[in-house]
């Protein structure tokens, strides 16, 4: 529940655009499959690029654009035909998200609005949303109030020996989150700054997801997953920030989360942030994630055979996860590259190089580690 809102360039006779380059590769193993009803390989690995544009408008208004490639292979949804390797064993999402913000000079507010989409092979997605922010005079607290709506239409695939089975019949191809979040940023001392919020979510439509299978007791063929056509999502973090020196920051994060499929989780997460001279941060962190199961969800073969609502997909059971990660970012006051554009009315600056590696273990045998890096450029031009 961070606020997505960045400082914006104060120097008039400046055009500052920021890009941002971000790879992530994922992988992951397991053995409760909801595709295969519980049971089965979660094999998979992801392969994630992005690039983030901002890109100044004037020395109040900002563009921002994102936009990103997702390339990853399952070995789980490559059963929902039970042929090795068929086409449903690879896919493709692409996205694309604009943001336009501003912040008024003199003023103690900010707002901005934004619209994007993304696409896959099985749902199309497009969202729009607006945020504004305010301070307190003495710039010792800020409110954020920000909302978002989705709209997402889905290709239904089902399992191959379901197709035309009148029992696949679901109750739409679409699904609508409206989403609602207030954060309040207080500084509370002159080393500790504290932040309290909620991203309130609505959801409506198809929230199962039609290929997942569930096995009933003496039931050889399988159902398709089923929930009720609406959600309600409550999720309520803490975060506080506490400055020991320059070279020393801690940051603890809590978040307790409700929804109306009584899934109930409270995360911990504790991080540091350790400048090495004055270009070198690491930042390692540790996770923990506890986890009360939806009242749907039971695991293969074990589902009440009168029960309306079903799943066998792990995501909704009772487990405790531990994440551990360690990250460095070298950043250097006055970048480590730097070349002249547009007939050197422009400088190009290689602004900061950043590296973080993640391992991920839950207690229902699911285990997956990921490795990120992304590189940061400036772009400074005179008008």
């Amino acid at each position: 529940m961070e606020s997505s809102i960045d400082s914006f360039p104060t120097k008039p006779q400046e055009q500052n655009t920021e890009v941002d380059f971000l790879f992530h590769y994922y992988d992951q193993e397991g053995v409760h499959s909801a595709v295969t009803g519980g049971i089965g390989t979660e094999k998979l690995n992801d392969y994630d690029s992005k690039i983030q544009i901002k890109m100044a408008l004037d020395s109040v208004s900002q563009l921002k654009i994102n936009g990103g490639i997702n390339i990853y292979t399952s070995a789980s949804t490559d059963r929902i035909d039970r042929i090795i390797s068929s086409a449903s064993k690879e896919d493709i999402q692409a996205q694309l998200y604009v943001a336009w913000e501003e912040a008024p000079v003199d003023k103690k507010y900010r707002y901005g609005l934004n619209m994007g989409g993304a696409t896959e092979s099985d749902y199309l997605s497009g969202s729009l949303g607006a945020f504004i922010a305010w301070e307190s005079k003495d710039q010792s607290r800020e409110w954020l109030l920000n909302s978002q709506v989705f709209f997402d239409r889905w290709q239904l695939f089902f399992p191959d020996e379901l197709r035309g089975n009148p029992n696949t019949q679901v109750p739409t191809d679409r699904r609508n989150d409206f989403q609602l979040g207030l954060n309040l940023t207080q500084i509370i001392g002159p080393r500790l700054q504290a932040s309290i919020g909620t991203d309130l979510s609505f959801q409506q439509g198809l929230l199962s997801t039609p290929f997942h299978r569930v096995y009933f007791p003496g039931e050889e063929l399988a159902r398709i997953e089923r929930f009720p056509t609406t959600r309600f999502k409550i999720p309520i973090g803490l975060r506080l920030h506490y400055y020991f020196g320059d070279f020393l920051i801690s940051r603890f994060f809590y978040r307790y989360y409700w929804d109306t499929f009584r899934l109930q989780s409270n995360t911990f997460q504790l991080g540091l942030g350790v400048k090495l001279g004055n270009a070198c941060t690491f930042t390692p962190s540790y996770r923990y994630h506890q986890q009360q199961a939806s009242i749907y969800f039971a695991p293969y073969q074990e589902q009440e055979v009168d029960a309306l609502f079903y799943t066998s997909d792990y995501d909704l059971s009772s487990f405790s996860s531990q994440q551990w990660a360690l990250g460095f970012k070298f950043t250097p006051l006055y970048g480590f590259g730097r070349w002249n554009y547009r007939k050197k009315t422009g400088l190009g600056i290689f602004k900061s190089w950043n590296w973080r590696f993640a391992r991920y273990q839950r207690s229902d045998g699911l285990r997956a580690f990921v490795v990120s890096t992304g590189l940061s450029f400036n772009f400074l031009r005179k008008k």
